[in-house]
């Protein structure tokens, strides 16, 4: 099998080191005031973006945790009958060589409780057994949901868990993340190259002409599978490795960008919020909502 000309090793990206608490909540609000130069609007939202607020702020229904957690996202691919990568191995403990097969064929290590917690072992000379001890002790010992207030990461039982990495003419495959609104699917980004620049591309009708004719893979057959696994949810992000006959599952995710636009456009955010009517059973509760505004308050005095 070909390996990629400029194949990443090591780092997926730099989210990997150990995370301490924090308040997550006030750090998020300066970057979205930053950026927007207003707070989230949680008591009347109208954007894709403050409706990912109102569900970190006060959403706890146990589904969410569910699709949080990559091992069970496994399972529910399995229960779907969506194709899938396999877990080849999982570790309650950090990453030795004795995890490995003698071939060290190219892999990527993950744990379940994070986003961005990756690491690529392309080749023998690519893998520094030291530095990824590390990292995956640190994986299991941290918690990722205090990082962005993202609460449906806390309750996962900590894994670390290695997956083949796939090729497509000697490149990593596409990523295809379809925006699915009660199994409905809304819009669609595809992400190419992710390890060496991420160039995205969005269309709100999945269905476009312009999509099928520069991508080689099938949407219809993306769109079937998003809408089983998503159907249930107000809001779910499904995240498929496309390829030009087949795809794979990849992950499932509630809070994208942690409802910080840096990677989703205006258009976009004001589009996708229309879509969304927040479940009946997600309360403003008084105590989250007044640390919210005492947070607000704080920051602009």
């Amino acid at each position: 099998m070909a390996l990629a000309p400029k194949l990443p090793t090591g780092l997926d990206d730099n989210r990997n080191r150990r995370f301490r608490p924090r308040n997550s909540l006030r750090y998020n609000l300066r970057r979205y005031l930053h950026l927007n130069g207003i707070f989230p609007d949680v008591e009347n939202p109208h954007t894709f973006c403050e409706k990912i607020w109102v569900r970190m702020l006060f959403d706890r229904r146990p589904i969410l945790a569910e699709a949080s957690d990559k091992l069970q996202t496994k399972r529910l691919a399995k229960k779907f009958r969506i194709p899938c990568l396999p877990a080849l191995s999982v570790h309650r403990v950090p990453i030795t060589p004795d995890h490995f097969d003698g071939s060290l064929r190219p892999t990527i290590v993950k744990a379940n409780h994070g986003s961005g917690w990756n690491y690529v072992v392309s080749n023998r000379n690519s893998y520094a057994p030291k530095l990824l001890y590390n990292l995956t002790r640190n994986w299991l010992a941290s918690d990722y949901s205090v990082r962005k207030f993202e609460w449906a990461y806390s309750g996962a039982a900590r894994r670390i868990f290695i997956e083949p990495l796939i090729f497509q003419h000697g490149r990593i495959p596409d990523d295809v993340s379809l925006f699915c609104f009660r199994g409905l699917v809304r819009a669609v980004c595809v992400t190419s190259d992710r390890w060496q620049g991420a160039n995205r591309i969005w269309f709100l009708d999945p269905y476009s002409p312009t999509l099928q004719k520069r991508y080689s893979f099938d949407i219809r057959m993306l769109a079937v599978a998003a809408a089983k696994i998503s159907d249930g949810f107000d809001f779910l992000r499904v995240d498929f490795l496309a390829l030009q006959k087949k795809f794979f599952l990849n992950e499932l995710t509630v809070y994208p960008s942690a409802g910080i636009n840096t990677i989703i456009p205006e258009f976009v955010d004001r589009e996708l919020g229309k879509y969304w009517t927040i479940e009946d059973s997600v309360k403003l509760y008084p105590n989250a909502l007044v640390r919210f505004q005492r947070e607000c308050d704080d920051l602009l005095h």
